[in-house]
């Protein structure tokens, strides 16, 4: 099992980063919840987001798209 230490705590008024990583949606219905996602997870306000590339390019017009 591994167990994670930390050198110290984190303080309370310290900024928190996050960042979000998708797969590309295969159809237009998962598309749509995409989107849905996205703006639900907007207010946290991430460092940055990524979309990741289909294996063998079966996504690539989605993973564009998105």
């Amino acid at each position: 099992m591994n167990q994670f230490r930390f050198s110290r705590r984190p303080d309370i008024g310290e900024k928190v980063s996050v960042s979000f990583e998708f797969f590309p949606p295969k159809t237009d219905e998962m598309e749509a919840r995409l989107w849905d996602t996205v703006t639900r997870l907007e207010p946290l306000k991430p460092e940055f987001v990524s979309v990741t590339y289909g294996a063998g390019g079966s996504t690539r017009e989605r993973t564009a798209r998105t």
